[in-house]
């Protein structure tokens, strides 16, 4: 079809040596803690569980001791999936599907 066109890409991208701050007074221990997710009106839809840490820190005379390093790697993949089509009188549609791992 003439009026149709599409574009797949992929996308790639890896960085290295980035900044990062680490803890190195993190507490050892960790629970998870549940997070319900309310639809617009407000019934349960789903639940969320995260990591917490929790616990007394390993050296109980610190609070954070923030470690600043170049040693942080970062990778991005992705997939880009665009359909344009074209109707009479100057209209145009657009459909853009952007899909990460």
């Amino acid at each position: 079809m003439s009026d149709v066109s599409m574009n797949v890409s992929y996308i790639w991208s890896r960085g290295v040596q980035l900044y990062g701050v680490r803890d190195l007074n993190m507490p050892a221990t960790t629970t998870n803690f549940t997070y319900t997710i309310n639809s617009a009106s407000g019934s349960p839809t789903g639940t969320y569980t995260v990591p917490v840490m929790t616990g007394k820190r390993p050296d109980t005379r610190y609070g954070t001791v923030a470690y600043a390093e170049n040693g942080v790697n970062s990778y991005y993949n992705g997939l880009a999936v665009q359909v344009n089509k074209r109707f009479t009188h100057g209209l145009q549609a657009l459909a853009l599907v952007h899909l990460v791992a």
